[in-house]
């Protein structure tokens, strides 16, 4: 049977409790720590004035200060894209038609060719395309047009506005 006396209790609360010395140097190593790490800080600012890469399969689509737009269509249907891009502007938008990197989609075509760019594209492990990246080349409507692995279709229907200014 487990049963501590009253004495023992007490040598091991005595055992755990961190003595008066041992504060202090807690303290004095919290204290040094906490300056390393503002002069850290204050010595090597991070500042950033641009978005990260959009890096999609481990593809990168858009490195550029302003981030890009990602529409997911996952699932058959017809979209609108709900960004508009403007002719001659080196802003992509990134459509994305495949969840993962293991099996994307087939059939990519674009209706008003000489109104996008693809810009970029990132494939899946299997070669067929998972995102894409346009911009647009000039105004008016394009409709890209994907085909699925069960034979379903995506259509993202994407307006190219004129030059803004």
């Amino acid at each position: 049977m487990l049963v501590q006396s009253r004495e023992m209790k007490q040598q091991n609360l005595k055992r755990h409790q961190p003595t008066s010395s041992g504060r202090a140097g807690h303290v004095g190593l919290t204290v040094a720590v906490v300056a390393f790490t503002l002069t850290s800080c204050a010595s090597k600012p991070h500042v950033s004035s641009s978005a990260p890469p959009m890096v999609i399969c481990g593809q990168t689509l858009w490195s550029g200060a302003a981030g890009a737009s990602v529409f997911n269509y996952f699932v058959p249907g017809t979209y609108r894209v709900a960004d508009t891009l403007y002719a001659g502007q080196r802003h992509p938008i990134i459509l994305r038609f495949s969840p993962n990197c293991r099996r994307g989609v087939s059939g990519l075509t674009i209706d008003g060719q000489g109104r996008l760019e693809i810009a970029a594209i990132a494939h899946a492990t299997d070669n067929s395309i998972v995102a894409i990246a346009v911009w647009g080349l000039q105004p008016g409507i394009a409709v890209v047009t994907v085909s699925t692995t069960n034979g379903g279709t995506i259509r993202a229907i994407v307006t190219v506005a004129g030059t803004s200014g």
